[in-house]
């Protein structure tokens, strides 16, 4: 296969799902020149992705790719190759680690965090701030339940942050249809609205789609440092830094 060599870059970010694309928004807002590669392509807009049959019953929107096991046995995991990754098809729920989860757990003998609640503290509101976080009203059914847990003793309700948008109050099937299933209106916060769509419009973030990298490339002066990407066309792209996010959310890999 001829290897063709494309421009270099400051940074390329492989995959745009949770990870990838608040790396890619990150660096292309400080103005650094990003290059995201995501294997799959763009979600279609004509409903398809909330038809219970469509994404459910026949796994429409899901990779076909065969994995093998340990064994050596093929399987097809449930993976999402799209732009956006699984950030498109989450649950929408947004929660903070709480302050003593960053400690330690000397009954479990669980070292603490080499970082506080503190440190991330400010990271948290700018992530909460982009993905739109906030609480909605409890649900009548919910809570009668909630009435009768708290009669039992021992129990406290908290709201769960979630990052959809206000307007979901407003249309019944995209209510209906956010857990699992990815939004038409844009109205449930996923990498590529939050993360992708701002970080374009301010700096020179390039993103390919369904362009599979097949192989990170070595320095020709240093062989412990990665200098750029090869596709599957046969296309290479090189870069000061190379940062693989494929799969960071609930990912086998």
């Amino acid at each position: 296969m001829k290897r063709t060599t494309h421009r270099e870059y400051d940074a390329i970010v492989v995959g745009s799902g949770a990870g990838g694309a608040a790396a890619a928004y990150r660096l292309a807002r400080a103005g650094l020149d990003v290059l995201l590669i995501e294997k799959g392509t763009q979600l279609p807009s004509d409903g398809s992705t909330l038809d219970i049959r469509r994404v459910v019953t026949n796994g429409e929107f899901l990779s076909r790719e065969q994995w093998l096991d340990g064994a050596g046995n093929a399987l097809r995991p449930e993976e999402h190759f799209n732009l956006g990754g699984k950030t498109k098809w989450y649950g929408a729920a947004l929660i903070r680690y709480a302050p003593h989860e960053f400690e330690a757990d000397t009954q479990h003998g669980c070292l603490g965090w080499p970082i506080s609640y503190e440190d991330l503290e400010p990271y948290y509101t700018e992530a909460e701030r982009l993905l739109g976080v906030r609480n909605f009203e409890c649900e009548p059914d919910l809570k009668r339940i909630l009435r009768g847990l708290r009669g039992s003793g021992g129990w406290r309700t908290e709201p769960l942050p979630m990052g959809l948008s206000p307007a979901i109050m407003e249309d019944a099937h995209e209510a209906a249809h956010f857990d699992g299933f990815a939004s038409v209106r844009d109205l449930k916060a996923d990498a590529q609205t939050a993360f992708l769509a701002r970080g374009g419009g301010a700096s020179r973030l390039s993103i390919l789609t369904g362009t599979e990298v097949t192989a990170l490339l070595e320095s020709t002066h240093n062989a412990r440092r990665v200098a750029g990407v090869r596709t599957a066309d046969g296309r290479t792209y090189g870069a000061r830094a190379t940062l693989l996010a494929a799969g960071a959310l609930h990912s086998p890999r």
